[in-house]
């Protein structure tokens, strides 16, 4: 049965339909709904969800499942003691209300472990939050048009599902970085195996010569900022995800300034999704939104 799922952005919503498919997911459509400038102003919105999801009032609320890209959350590295996973909830709110720069209360916060090292006094975790009055004008919205919020994603992590269920993410040592090749922003996410250990957002290019160049000046800087957090990490693989004519963009020798990283180009319209986009959206925009459809089956 197909559910929704939402991108919710800054400017624009990409509304879907969708379920998983012979590993792949499969969209019934997408749509996309513009935002006010004014983000508090969300009749719009309920207008197009309700002409796009029609409700009965004999009939129980659908969910959606909102997914967040990188530019509307905070990552932060979070470092504890070796306690017992039962313990770490409690701990990181005390370590989170130090480190953030607002207040804990004002956000919605969750957290992955990242991999443990041997012999280590300590353990790592990653932070995730989003601003609780973001969250809170999703679930009004959503429930202005009828709509329940059934789950709040981020979509490096999605991205990272919709890879490992293709089996495209891979053990040993290094790291491997996605780079999703939207023409709105550029979003990196830096993967151990299939976990995600940092991500980063940047601006996108202004023409077609210009790629390469973009995505080499984001790399640069999202590495440069992981070190910062995790120490140095060896690149070995970078994998860019966008339509052909944009990943072809990005030559093999953008690898030799990284590590000699593997270069691996992935069209999602092929290899990660099934369906027709509108002219607006482009088949690296709903990579995210494919990975939380394919992350249903996880």
């Amino acid at each position: 049965m197909s559910e929704i799922y939402i991108e919710w952005d800054r400017d624009r919503l990409v509304v879907a339909e969708g379920q998983p498919s012979g590993g792949r997911a499969a969209f019934g459509f997408v749509e996309v709904l513009e935002r006010a400038a004014d983000p508090n102003d969300t009749l719009s919105l309920v207008d197009g969800l309700q002409k796009l999801f029609p409700g009965k009032s004999d009939r129980k609320r659908l969910e959606a499942t909102v997914v967040f890209p990188r530019q509307l959350v905070t990552f932060l590295r979070i470092q504890l003691p070796q306690v017992p996973d039962s313990e770490v909830p409690d701990m990181l709110k005390m370590q989170a209300a130090m480190k953030l720069t607002v207040p804990v209360e004002s956000v919605a916060m969750d957290f992955t472990p990242l991999p443990l090292q041997p012999g280590s006094p300590t353990r790592d975790v990653l932070l995730v939050t989003v601003p609780g009055d973001q969250l809170a004008i999703v679930r009004r919205t959503l429930n202005d048009a009828g709509l329940e919020l059934s789950e709040a994603r981020v979509s490096g992590y999605c991205v990272a599902q919709a890879l490992a269920a293709n089996g495209m993410t891979h053990e040993g040592e290094g790291v491997d970085v996605v780079a999703v090749l939207r023409t709105d922003f550029v979003e990196l996410t830096f993967l151990r195996g299939s976990t995600v250990i940092y991500s980063h957002s940047g601006s996108s290019w202004n023409a077609a010569d210009a790629i390469e160049r973009t995505v080499r000046s984001e790399l640069s800087r999202a590495r440069m900022s992981a070190s910062e957090v995790l120490g140095e990490q060896k690149v070995r693989r970078i994998i860019l995800l966008g339509s052909p004519e944009i990943t072809s963009q990005v030559s093999d020798q953008l690898g030799t300034r990284f590590d000699n990283a593997v270069i691996e180009r992935v069209d999602p319209s092929v290899s990660l999704f099934g369906g027709t986009l509108p002219a607006s959206v482009s088949s690296a925009s709903v990579v995210a939104l494919a990975g939380a459809i394919l992350g249903k089956t996880s």
